[in-house]
């Protein structure tokens, strides 16, 4: 049946594709997402073992306001203004934070 195959194929491309997304801090639209870490540049969304080079560094002034609802080696999702590090490739600050959520 070439309509069952024609089905098939596509879903498992996108299964395929989807379990081999690298694990690390994914940022868009002002949201940055992914496993919390504090290392000793502070708090730090990605970059973890096992996880892909980009982070998210979350500016100490706003480290409160995450690690009131998010905790440290848990996964976390936090939107504000992100630009890009200084001097630092693969890298991503968040400051003016709006909302924080787990998972």
């Amino acid at each position: 049946m070439k309509t069952g195959w024609n089905l098939t194929a596509p879903v498992l491309v996108f299964a395929f594709l989807l379990s081999s997304w690298p694990v690390s801090a994914q940022s868009w639209n002002g949201e940055c997402v992914g496993k919390l870490h504090h290392d000793s540049s502070g708090l730090l969304i990605g970059g973890g073992r096992g996880e892909d080079e980009g982070i998210c560094l979350i500016k100490d002034a706003e480290a409160k306001k995450v690690l009131a609802v998010c905790a440290v080696e848990q996964h976390c999702r936090v939107r504000g203004r992100i630009r890009a590090c200084k001097d630092v490739g693969e890298c991503e600050e968040i400051s003016r934070i709006t909302s924080v959520r787990r998972r």
